[in-house]
């Protein structure tokens, strides 16, 4: 595109570049995110989209036919369609709920695994994650307190949480005192 960037116009050099091995969706809405803050319009956005890329995605874009796309959108759905292999595949609800606490993993431990899983999950409410902690859970009284009273919202899970994690935690320090 023979489109002149604006004065002052300052490309987004903070960005990672991309290089055809992450997922592009990310790499898209990071671009986009960086454009829309220096309000570039769409002949920019496409001048300075190849500037992101590096290694197989500068080799990709260098091999589109000159005057083949005519805009952002077309661009970034030719993207997206040659780096699908790269996507990242998010966690479903079943991966959530087959997450089981190992049998010497401490409270904490799974409960930031699972957390961790749980943000991968699109619109996720608090029913389906109380039922998938359940039953990833080894038997013992923060389940026996989940179970006899579920709390109301997830800061109310996570202040219940922080409880059980700071009593097994004090109780592995005392079995650690009584056995040295």
């Amino acid at each position: 595109m023979t489109v002149p960037l604006p004065d002052g116009f300052c490309p987004p050099y903070a960005l990672e570049p991309y290089d055809g091995t992450t997922d592009p969706q990310d790499h898209l809405t990071t671009f986009s995110a960086a454009m829309l803050i220096s309000e570039s319009s769409d002949p920019i956005m496409c001048r300075t989209f190849p500037s992101t890329l590096r290694k197989s995605a500068m080799l990709w874009f260098s091999s589109l036919e000159p005057n083949s796309i005519h805009d952002f959108s077309e661009l970034a759905t030719h993207f997206l369609t040659h780096f699908s292999t790269s996507r990242d595949h998010r966690q479903t609800l079943t991966s959530l709920i087959n997450l089981k606490q190992g049998e010497h993993e401490p409270l904490r431990a799974f409960m930031n695994r699972f957390f961790q899983e749980a943000l991968q999950i699109k619109d996720l409410n608090l029913a389906i994650s109380l039922h998938a902690i359940m039953a990833g859970l080894r038997v013992g009284p923060f389940v026996d307190s989940l179970a006899r009273k579920p709390p109301a919202t997830l800061v109310d899970l996570r202040t219940w949480l922080a409880g059980y994690i700071n009593i097994e935690e004090a109780s592995t320090i005392q079995r650690a005192k009584i056995e040295s």
